[in-house]
């Protein structure tokens, strides 16, 4: 069996990739054998990973691969793109480039502030919004209060100690002073923690280290993104730190960490909440 990866996000949702194969004249020339030269030789849809899988491709021979997106009415449009193709068996995957624009998507996630009483509770915050977007009637100082890991910071032989913000909020969000920021993995488990609480059908994964693209593709199919930036969008800056509670490891404090929800797509800008 051989496969023709498509790296194609957008596929997930909005549809399904047809891949059409043809011999190409290169071939012809090369393979006498070939009778008609552009004819269709098979045809291959693709799962929900955008790979598809084709049999019968012979090493060595040159290949014209049409790729046609499928809307939901599971008609072709007029998004395509064509690639020759040297078949490989030692290959794993073929990519097939794509210049198929992404449509314009605005997703109506509730907007909830952080301020006033969760000064630095960015993250939090924006995790309720996108739970209160899928039903779930929750506040943000619940959310801070009941389901947000956080350690408070302590002074040991004269060293500052905090939690890995991996796993624990550093400090509390509460506090404008001594509350400072947490990554994915403790959203994730504060997010799970609550659709369990309320017995929702949910979701909820952290997708740390995606490619735009891949990002973007949650807002083709409706879900909202929480992500991490920078106040202003500069790059990161870094200033003091403390060390890791239990160990000798010194973490680098972020100073201008912020976190928002990806709501949007259109004509190239993205649309967010900003808490």
């Amino acid at each position: 069996m051989d496969y023709l990866h498509r790296k194609f996000i957008l596929l997930l949702s909005t549809g399904l990739l047809m891949v059409e194969y043809f011999p190409t004249i290169q071939d012809k020339l090369k393979n006498s054998n070939i009778e008609d030269v552009g004819s269709l030789i098979t045809t291959a849809k693709s799962n929900s990973l955008a790979e598809s899988k084709v049999d019968g491709m012979i090493n060595g021979k040159e290949y014209l691969i049409k790729a046609t997106l499928i809307g939901e009415s599971k008609e072709s449009n007029n998004d395509n793109v064509e690639q020759t193709y040297i078949h490989e068996s030692t290959g794993e995957t073929f990519l097939l480039g794509t210049n198929i624009d992404r449509k314009a998507n605005h997703i109506e996630v509730p907007t909830i502030l952080q301020y006033p009483e969760l000064p630095n509770g960015c993250e939090i915050t924006s995790l309720t919004s996108v739970l209160n977007y899928y039903g779930i009637n929750v506040s943000k100082t619940i959310m801070a209060d009941d389901y947000l890991p956080q350690v408070p910071f302590k002074y040991e032989n004269g060293k500052k100690t905090g939690p890995n913000p991996h796993k624990a909020f550093a400090g509390n969000p509460r506090h404008l002073k001594g509350g400072w920021y947490v990554f994915a993995d403790p959203i994730v488990k504060s997010a799970k923690d609550v659709i369990d609480r309320y017995e929702m059908n949910l979701k909820v994964e952290n997708v740390s280290g995606s490619t735009q693209e891949e990002i973007l593709s949650y807002i083709d199919q409706n879900i909202p993104v929480v992500i991490w930036v920078t106040l202003d969008l500069s790059p990161p800056i870094k200033r003091g730190g403390w060390y890791i509670e239990g160990t000798n490891e010194f973490h680098s404090s972020f100073i201008n960490l912020h976190s928002v929800v990806l709501e949007g797509w259109e004509a190239g800008d993205v649309h967010i909440i900003k808490k």
